[in-house]
């Protein structure tokens, strides 16, 4: 809360308003130099008091979709390229920034980011990820039902790998049940998981 208070420019602009309650955590203004500083500063924490191996740096949920009044961040956002990668440069542009800034002081040490929502398509503008960036692609197997959706994901595959130089790509996997009236249950896509199995194999 204090943070809030202390730095407003931390958090984007919406609606005339530094939105610090998003969540219950206010939405991230991608563009603050100070929230990089302070960020970089928290991973360095975790690795040095925590001995972590790896420490996620992705954003608050529900980042998607959202409309700051910044002409500046309107300006790096894609929405060309659809929902998927409607954010992708802007978002990993970001991660990819902290990361290096970490890779500085702690070398052996990885960050890890989703690849989540309007941004789980590969990013355009960047060639070669930071050397400590895994990434953690975040799917529902249900989807795979349909085709377009399956091969969608099987495309962007070889253009993550190319991308990432740590070579760490992992997947998160929901398998279960959308729908209201299944909530809580699990449902497992046998044919589905071992198709991806088969083709996540040696990837990831």
């Amino acid at each position: 809360e204090e943070m809030k208070q202390a730095h407003p420019d931390m958090y984007l602009l919406i609606n005339g308003k530094r939105d610090t309650t998003h969540k219950g955590d206010g939405v991230p203004n991608l563009l603050s130099p100070m929230l990089l500083e302070k960020q970089v500063k928290h991973v360095r924490a975790m690795f040095d008091h925590f001995h972590e191996p790896m420490h996620n740096i992705d954003l608050v949920d529900g980042y998607s979709g959202l409309v700051a009044d910044d002409p500046v961040w309107n300006a790096q956002q894609t929405p060309q390229r659809g929902w998927n990668g409607a954010m992708s440069d802007h978002v990993f542009g970001y991660m990819n920034r902290v990361a290096h800034e970490v890779h500085r002081s702690h070398p052996d040490k990885l960050v890890s980011a989703l690849a989540y929502g309007a941004y789980r398509q590969p990013p355009e503008k960047i060639e070669k990820f930071s050397p400590n960036l895994a990434l953690i692609d975040v799917r529902h197997r249900q989807e795979f039902w349909e085709e377009s959706k399956w091969n969608e994901r099987k495309q962007w595959h070889p253009e993550w790998l190319k991308k990432l130089s740590s070579g760490k790509y992992i997947t998160w996997d929901f398998c279960s049940n959308a729908r209201p009236e299944q909530a809580g249950r699990p449902v497992y896509y046998m044919k589905q998981i071992s198709r991806d199995l088969r083709e996540l194999k040696g990837i990831s």
